[in-house]
């Protein structure tokens, strides 16, 4: 076994334990895949959640965030894997090769598109979906009732877009992390 088809199967067996992990949310992925990217050490992790809305649901309910904050959260327990990024699709639809292949680049357009969104201003069309960013949603969970949300999730406005990036807060000198 090559040492890529190891780190795959790694990094398969790592995602699994993720869903492990996060099996009394509401809204789980029914399949995952693990893609090496074009950058050394880089790889993608892509949930499927069975169907378009089934991915809605996960995406604007949260659930997806929490996958994701979990398996990057403890990414280092995979030690052959330098960074990762998780994507998340409705249908699992496998036909070999050609599809693997529209996955993997699918998913490096994605990324490529939030490192051009990263420190851009919120104004104008998202560069992941079109739609007008002024209109995205920051949702996320409050640490206690009198504290506003430190970090989370962002999402379209339009109730059938499933566009998807996360969002946090820096803390200042002295908080905890």
């Amino acid at each position: 076994m090559n040492p890529d088809e190891a780190t795959a199967d790694a990094l398969l067996a790592f995602a699994q334990q993720v869903l492990d992990a996060c099996a009394p949310l509401e809204h789980m992925p029914t399949a995952h895949l693990a893609l090496k990217a074009q950058q050394p050490g880089a790889w993608f992790v892509v949930y499927f959640f069975g169907s378009d809305e089934a991915l809605l649901q996960a995406i604007k309910g949260g659930d997806a965030y929490v996958i994701q904050q979990t398996l990057l959260g403890n990414i280092a327990r995979v030690p052959s894997v330098q960074t990762a990024s998780v994507h998340f699709e409705g249908a699992y639809e496998p036909s070999g090769e050609p599809w693997a292949r529209a996955i993997r680049d699918a998913c490096a357009e994605r990324d490529r598109r939030w490192s051009a969104e990263a420190g851009a201003s919120l104004g104008g069309p998202c560069v992941q979906c079109g739609h007008d960013s002024n209109r995205h949603q920051m949702r996320g969970w409050k640490p206690s009732p009198s504290e506003p949300p430190r970090d989370g999730w962002m999402v379209c406005s339009d109730e059938r877009c499933s566009c998807f990036a996360t969002w946090s807060i820096g803390r200042g000198p002295g908080e905890d992390a």
